[in-house]
């Protein structure tokens, strides 16, 4: 990385920083590209070569959130529902502050919905199939107009979108595998957050883990 790139990469953290530490003190609506700058000491025309506007500053941390996510996803030669979820609330508790912050201020969706994004990827690496090349893609940060499910805080207008076609070279079976893995775990995390997050990692995840094993009947074992 050189020096352009990383002033580059030092003054997101910074804006990124100012924006969360505003959230915690007003809403959303209320905070402006000039109160970011401002906190963030940054210049104003620093803040749009990076971004769009504020929107765009948490669409892209979240993108850089699950692409780390998704980098920290070890392969598995068989799904391994207790080490899966271990891996995956674990991750996610390292951010507790952020979850809960979102969750109170009623954004939390538009993490959900990146993460539900990198799903297929994430489910190829892990399970090592052998008709798949276990190589991750990396997430892009969300187009605006395709979010779904916003808050309306943010005055964008959810619409809904078909499903994408399979491609030529994918197993059907694999994709339908991942919408199912990724949604139940979302949702999860969704729970965890809201109740927030008092259990350590380890001990939500063999709460998880026993209950989907019990109703299951052993199928993940």
């Amino acid at each position: 990385m050189n020096g352009h790139q990383k002033q580059r990469e030092t003054s997101k953290r910074m804006i990124e920083s100012a924006l969360f530490a505003l959230m915690e003190e007003m809403e959303f609506s209320q905070i402006t590209v000039c109160r970011i700058v401002e906190r963030a000491d940054v210049a104003r025309k620093t803040f749009y070569r990076l971004y769009h506007n504020k929107e765009d500053v948490m669409c892209q941390y979240f993108a850089d959130l699950c692409n780390a996510y998704q980098a920290s996803c070890r392969k598995l030669a068989h799904y391994d529902l207790r080490r899966i979820a271990e891996d995956y609330f674990g991750f996610w508790h390292q951010h507790r502050k952020l979850l809960l912050l979102l969750h109170r201020c009623g954004m939390d969706q538009m993490l959900y919905y990146e993460m539900t994004r990198v799903s297929m990827q994430i489910v190829k690496m892990r399970m090592e199939d052998g008709g798949l090349d276990g190589k991750p893609g990396m997430a892009e940060p969300l187009d605006l107009p395709e979010w779904t499910d916003l808050p309306e805080q943010l005055g964008i207008t959810a619409r809904t979108e078909l499903a994408e076609p399979l491609d030529s070279d994918e197993r059907p079976e694999l994709a339908y595998f991942a919408d199912y893995s990724v949604g139940g775990f979302v949702n999860l995390l969704h729970r965890w957050v809201r109740s927030g997050m008092r259990e350590t990692p380890g001990e939500y995840a063999q709460k998880v883990g026993d209950a989907i094993l019990k109703f299951s009947g052993g199928a993940f074992r």
